[in-house]
């Protein structure tokens, strides 16, 4: 029997206390525990910070400092991560039910070959809708799904982490990236997360 996956998430966060607590608490409601958690704030001044010392026992390693954007805050986390998948969620972005990891270990243990896991996202507006969701190719030029919504192997960013230039779409252009270099990806019908549209920690940093 292939071995159980083990996570990583990293959370970005920026001056979004209450909506850091609910990314957390999601995080700690998921059924399957084999996850470690990389925190990387921006230096909040809303008391983030307190919140984040006070669970400092749930994460595996908390990054306090000035960043260049969210993609490089997302970039400082990679460099911490141990596990064999990643994923990355804003404050505010949360787990679509407590069974997401227990459904995405079984789909990347038989779907072996795959480097993406893509899943749905609910974006969390006046009211909530699914977002885009279709397949990428190399003629793709726009957006067509979260980055909230999809599980990375780990591995990928050894050669190649976000591009800060660019500002509002470096996800979009290591999906790009990827596609580019033949890595596999998997699309899943299982709604994988909950986002907030424009959250305040993108406002803050973009």
């Amino acid at each position: 029997m292939k071995k159980n996956i083990k996570f990583s998430i990293i959370i970005v966060s920026l001056n979004t206390k209450n909506d850091f607590l609910k990314t957390v608490n999601s995080i700690l409601s998921q059924e399957y525990r084999n996850f470690e958690i990389i925190v990387v704030d921006g230096k909040s001044k809303d008391g983030t910070i307190k919140e984040i010392k006070k669970r400092k026992r749930f994460f595996k390693k908390i990054i306090i400092e000035r960043d260049k954007g969210i993609y490089d805050a997302m970039n400082k986390g990679v460099k911490n991560i141990k596990k064999d998948w990643v994923i990355f969620l804003n404050s505010g972005d949360i787990f679509y039910n407590s069974k997401n990891f227990k459904k995405t270990n079984l789909i990347i243990k038989k779907n072996a070959m795959s480097d993406l896991i893509v899943g749905k996202n609910i974006i969390n507006y006046k009211f909530k809708y699914l977002s885009n969701f279709d397949k990428i190719n190399k003629n793709t030029f726009g957006s067509v799904f979260s980055h909230q919504s999809v599980f990375f192997k780990s591995k990928l960013f050894s050669r190649k982490k976000f591009d800060i230039k660019f500002k509002i779409a470096a996800d979009f252009e290591m999906f790009k990236y990827l596609i580019s270099k033949n890595k596999k990806y998997f699309y899943s019908n299982e709604v994988f997360s909950i986002s907030k549209i424009a959250g305040l920690s993108d406002k803050n940093r973009f």
